[in-house]
């Protein structure tokens, strides 16, 4: 078996990216509330940031990026939050602090593009993102198996299938959302590359096209209207 030779580098300075996404959401998160207090009980930035698939299809494209900023209540942005602490400081480590924002902002877009397919429920979120970020954890197995198993291993794998099977079974989550961010995430860090990996454009330009694919096909369905 052909073993991978590239040397791995690691950005060992502080998660700038990770914090700022987080002290962004909280940001997001207060001033929606506050807003809240003049505007009926519902907060102005989620009135016109929340997925509404009949809304998009009207012309409001930015709620395919706006649903990913938006939360609930504390326990929703404090557990998303926590995923991003946890998971998204690897992430920054070893894809870079040029190519984590690409694969957040890409993860987001393909979660409410697929929830936007496949179901009509009103969504919102940061969860899309971080189960992009388990998406570029696998991408980090496709690079190199020995190191991912070295530094996560097979809980990992465990832990990302269970999530996706609680997905299904609880209530009010929207999973397909989960599903089009786990996808988009292994296809952006794929097309990216790791810190220190070698570029190569005909896999940049693969895993690039199976992105813009499963991201127009999304759109297409849910634009459609198609009985999925």
């Amino acid at each position: 078996m052909q073993q991978n030779m590239q040397p791995i580098r690691i950005n060992r300075t502080r998660p700038v990216i990770t914090f700022g996404l987080i002290a962004l959401l909280v940001l997001v998160f207060v001033a929606d509330a506050i807003s809240s207090l003049f505007f009926g009980g519902y907060g102005l930035l989620t009135l016109y940031g929340i997925k509404v698939g009949t809304l998009i299809s009207q012309g409001q494209w930015w709620r395919l990026l706006s649903a990913n900023l938006l939360h609930a209540d504390l326990m929703h942005i404090g557990a998303n939050c926590l995923g991003l602490y946890i998971w998204g400081r690897y992430i920054e480590a070893f894809y870079g602090k040029g190519r984590y924002p690409c694969i957040l902002l890409l993860s987001g877009l393909a979660c409410t593009a697929a929830s936007y397919a496949f179901t009509s429920s009103p969504s919102l979120g940061a969860s899309g993102m971080v189960f992009g970020l388990y998406g570029a954890l696998l991408g980090i197995r496709k690079f190199d198996k020995n190191l991912f198993n070295a530094i996560f291993g097979i809980q990992l794998l465990i832990f990302i299938g269970i999530s996706v099977f609680w997905g299904f079974t609880g209530g009010h989550v929207d999973n397909f959302g989960h599903i089009g961010g786990l996808v988009g995430g292994f296809l952006s860090a794929r097309m990216v590359g790791m810190l220190g990996e070698q570029r190569d454009s005909v896999r940049q330009l693969l895993y690039g096209a199976g992105y813009a694919l499963f991201f127009s096909l999304c759109i297409y369905i849910g634009y459609a209207g198609l009985p999925f």
